[in-house]
């Protein structure tokens, strides 16, 4: 996609505020402490599996400091595709065995949801009355997902491996397997307080391109308490005013998931599988998908041609 196209600064702008979470102090003792669970677990003497970790653990916060430094200068390809999700961290080979060599770009790429990308264009372009809220709150959405996802390459940084296995040690409540568990859902549980889903109303204008209803749940599980997240801690944190964990909504009603899922749906579940309204375009290298080059890495591989012209976002 060209530099100046309205999806590339989407991105770039979504992808800047997720690390900004990440940097924040709380953010990085966050990564602290899944790294330093990560490399405790690895090392037991039960289960011991492989790790290149090679600091004392007590210096894990100046290796949180040396990863987000990486992504920072060199951010993954990110590639707008018809992922189920909002997206997800794809893990391309084994690395390397030295964490200073690290190199982002080389170990992984960053797939987010072209479906949402363009419904924030849409509600961009529509009338206020039609799109209310729907465009802050999808690049909320998508910076959540991009810090949930930035923290499975944190395991692949210090494992030096395309698959790395989570230990179980690292999850939150519903989400682990018996041998394996979610660190970016352990990430949401211990920044935020709870993990971030949406949920669909039926009344939006907006339909299948609605962001949907935001909720703070607190685990996995069924019986696990949701509410309503605050629009107003939204508005704050999307322009930059970061505060951990999530308000939620004074005036709302404490629900659970398992009530949420009687009288409605995950907005990733009424999604179009395909795109609307956006003419196709090739990646040059993952056909029908669009590659969107960071503004760290522009540049030093081809970017795909072609973009729809739309009004410069503020």
């Amino acid at each position: 996609l060209p530099a100046n196209s309205t999806r590339v600064k989407i991105v770039e702008a979504i992808v800047d505020m997720a690390l900004r979470v990440l940097e924040t102090r709380s953010g990085r003792q966050t990564l602290t402490d899944i790294a330093t669970r990560v490399v405790t677990t690895l090392n037991s003497v039960e289960n011991p599996q492989h790790h290149i970790y090679r600091r004392p653990l007590a210096e894990m916060p100046q290796c949180i400091d040396q990863f987000l430094r990486k992504l920072r200068q060199s951010f993954p390809y990110v590639y707008l595709t018809m992922t189920r999700g909002e997206g997800a961290a794809v893990r391309n080979k084994d690395w390397g065995d030295d964490m200073d060599q690290y190199d982002p770009v080389y170990a992984v790429t960053m797939d987010l949801n072209m479906v949402i990308i363009d419904n924030m264009i849409f509600a961009r372009q529509a009338s206020k009355e039609q799109a209310g809220d729907t465009y802050e709150l999808l690049k909320f959405q998508m910076i959540v997902t991009i810090a949930h996802e930035i923290c499975h390459c944190l395991t692949g940084y210090l494992t030096g491996s395309d698959r790395p296995l989570t230990p179980p040690t690292v999850s939150l409540g519903g989400y682990s397997m018996p041998r394996s568990g979610e660190a970016g859902r352990y990430f949401e549980g211990s920044l935020f307080g709870g993990v971030v889903e949406f949920y669909d109303d039926k009344q939006d204008p907006m339909g299948r391109r609605q962001a949907g209803v935001p909720y703070l749940i607190d685990d996995g599980t069924k019986s696990s308490r949701a509410i309503e997240i605050s629009r107003n801690y939204i508005f704050e944190f999307i322009n930059g005013n970061l505060t951990f964990p999530i308000r939620t909504s004074s005036r709302a009603r404490p629900t659970t998931r398992a009530e949420l899922k009687e009288t409605s749906k995950e907005t990733s579940g009424i999604r179009p599988r395909q795109r609307n309204r956006v003419p196709k375009t090739s990646s040059p290298e993952r056909d029908n998908e669009l590659y969107v080059p960071s503004a760290s890495n522009r540049g030093s591989r081809s970017p795909s041609a072609g973009s729809t012209a739309h009004r410069q976002l503020p």
